[in-house]
């Protein structure tokens, strides 16, 4: 059996609008590993998925606070870089050393693949010689645009492509398949900032092909384990910005594809969990309990 955690948007670094972020994606992380230390199942691999924006603003002291927080998941994570990770100025320009640390991050942590050279990532799960379950592919969605990008993404044609291809190969016919990347595929309540420039295109490759899009970026609330239907109801889950989740269908009001937005894993101490077992795959969400505010912290009150 396989189970994957998804969280996103981490933000080691920032300070506005909430200085105790950072306290607070401690904390999830902390939980998280707590699930990964205990109650473990004979044959179970557990692997935790980061969409992007572990940092602020991709500096060097940002990453090392980010590696520190995450290192209990060394060779156990899976990570793609989001806008603050490639750029400052609140993620809107590029910075190519913010971006080569982003790779030189991930592999100290065990996620050997390069990222830079926007080169898509893909394995299969259990890995060789045990007969495979899943297949994950991942995307890198940050833009190499030097000045004031407006936190928008772009996955590439040449990348399109090659994922077209990618979910298509005949030995990967009857697996379940997880696609990550960090920005917000669907749509952006932010018409001129924040979307994904070519998201139309890639909709149209993952829709119904991939079971699974794992993304952050875009201030998405993650439902109660109640209000997120099993897979069997073929809904697409796109959480927007108001209160509550919202099924939104691309093909006929009804989709295979569930896109799973974990933005606000960190304020709402939550995580999804994706469960995989002989090729049978289970949505949740985990909710845990909340930190204790800073005061509550320095006085050991609850």
């Amino acid at each position: 059996m396989i189970e994957i955690f998804h969280v996103s948007d981490l933000h080691f670094g920032q300070i506005v609008p909430d200085p105790d972020y950072e306290r607070k994606a401690k904390w999830l992380l902390k939980q998280i590993e707590d699930r990964f230390s205990i109650d473990m199942e004979p044959n179970t691999i557990r692997y935790l998925l980061v969409t992007g924006d572990v940092t602020q603003g991709g500096s060097k002291a940002q990453y090392q606070r980010a590696k520190g927080a995450l290192s209990f998941f060394k060779d156990k994570v899976w990570l793609t870089p989001g806008n603050h990770d490639w750029s400052v100025v609140l993620g809107n320009i590029y910075r190519p050393d913010c971006a080569r640390r982003f790779d030189k991050f991930a592999q100290e942590l065990g996620f050997k693949h390069a990222f830079f050279g926007k080169k898509p990532w893909s394995q299969t799960f259990p890995e060789p010689p045990a007969s495979a379950e899943l297949l994950v592919i991942g995307l890198n969605s940050c833009k190499r645009l030097g000045f004031w990008n407006l936190s928008r993404g772009k996955i590439g044609r040449k990348n399109l492509q090659w994922l077209s291809v990618e979910l298509a190969k005949p030995e990967y016919e009857k697996l379940p398949k997880i696609v990550f990347l960090h920005h917000d595929p669907i749509d952006s309540p932010i018409s001129i900032a924040m979307a994904l420039d070519d998201h139309e295109e890639f909709v149209k490759i993952v829709e119904g092909r991939a079971l699974v899009v794992a993304f952050g970026h875009e201030y998405g609330r993650l439902p109660h384990p109640a209000e997120l239907p099993p897979v069997t109801k073929l809904q697409i889950i796109k959480q927007g910005t108001s209160i509550g989740s919202q099924a939104k269908g691309l093909v006929g009001g009804k989709s295979n594809t569930h896109y799973l937005d974990a933005d606000n894993s960190v304020k709402e101490h939550s995580c999804y969990k994706i469960t995989v077992d002989q090729q049978k795959v289970n949505l949740t969400v985990e909710v845990f309990a909340p930190p204790l505010d800073t005061a509550e912290a320095e006085t050991g009150r609850a």
